[in-house]
């Protein structure tokens, strides 16, 4: 239950903060904005590897710490992160390109994964996990040298708006607020559902630690390929045909895996095989929800906008995992 909370602090960070820093965004600069949250999840990830040298009592409320200020500057970034890239990308290509975009950073994470797994079972001590949390950090700071060279083409404005009137806005786009919600309602539902997995796979199908990780890792094999052909599905279909296909799909994979057992063979293959399309449908979602995005928000309060579809993205998935936590 405590680790359920603490995983779920992240995203419930960024739904109190992403709508108050995405209006910052669009009156201060979003790379402005944004610079400042890259500094922050340095700090938050760097607090997070000393985590050894606080007393034993404090351990879990600076992990809790680290994760907010994480979260805190994950927020900062995300925030202005759709707007900024919104004039850049084509929009023929749109599904595509967040496709491959999100396919190449996952890549690079299952990679990075599978060579801490490799470090830290070869030299499975304390300081060792802190020298791989450290380099993590190091290659966080790194990410300020390329989100410099990101075009912003819509400068700032000074606006003469509140947020209030700025908000009650982009409330009033058409068809908007219906999308935001169902997209909070889906991710309620659904988000805490591969940590509810893991869960019983560690405590009722009693499979050990190195089946676990391998079984977590078809989950992310599952997203590159959901990533891949949910970007190809929207520029071929349109967003709405994917997410009759993905609400149905996760109704369809928790409803199987509830009824894991009546299937034949070994049951790690029959929850791997779930995991798989899990990670498929999930990916292939949260593409058709992003494209959606971009092509609902208006040419005003772009960061306000998009800010405000993340945080009930964001919080439906915490509110999952505090709900399943309790």
């Amino acid at each position: 239950a405590t680790i359920l909370i603490l995983l779920a602090i992240l995203p419930v960070t960024h739904f109190f903060f992403i709508i108050p820093f995405s209006y910052f965004s669009d009156l201060l600069g979003k790379k402005f904005i944004g610079t400042i949250g890259i500094i922050f999840t340095v700090f938050g990830f760097f607090l997070l590897s000393t985590i050894s040298f606080f007393p034993e009592n404090y351990l879990t409320w600076t992990v809790g710490l680290g994760i907010a200020i994480f979260g805190a500057g994950s927020a900062m970034n995300i925030a202005p992160w759709f707007a900024l890239i919104h004039p850049i990308i084509p929009v023929k290509i749109r599904g595509r390109f967040f496709g491959r975009l999100r396919l190449t950073w996952q890549s690079v994470s299952v990679l990075l994964t599978l060579v801490a797994i490799s470090i830290l079972e070869h030299y499975h001590t304390l300081r060792m996990y802190q020298a791989v949390m450290g380099f993590i950090t190091i290659l966080l700071a790194l990410r300020l040298i390329f989100y410099q060279r990101i075009p912003e083409l819509e400068k700032k404005v000074s606006k003469k708006k509140t947020f209030r009137e700025s908000f009650m806005k982009v409330l009033a786009i058409p068809e908007y607020l219906p999308f935001c919600a169902y997209c909070f309602l889906l991710t309620l539902f659904t988000g805490a559902c591969p940590l509810i997995f893991n869960l019983i796979e560690k405590d009722v199908l009693q499979l050990t630690k190195v089946d676990i990780v391998f079984i977590g890792n078809l989950l992310i094999v599952g997203a590159l390929a959901g990533f891949y052909l949910g970007g190809r599905l929207v520029d071929k279909f349109g967003t709405k045909y994917v997410f009759f296909l993905c609400h149905f799909g996760f109704g369809a994979i928790v409803f199987l895996f509830i009824w894991r057992n009546i299937f034949p063979g070994e049951v790690i293959i029959i929850v791997g095989i779930l995991t798989v399309f899990f990670g498929m449908v999930q990916a292939a979602s949260s593409i058709a929800m992003t494209s959606e995005t971009l092509v609902l928000i208006p040419v005003e309060n772009k960061s306000l906008a998009t800010g405000l579809w993340f945080t009930l993205y964001s919080g439906g998935t915490g509110l999952s995992g505090v709900l399943s936590g309790q």
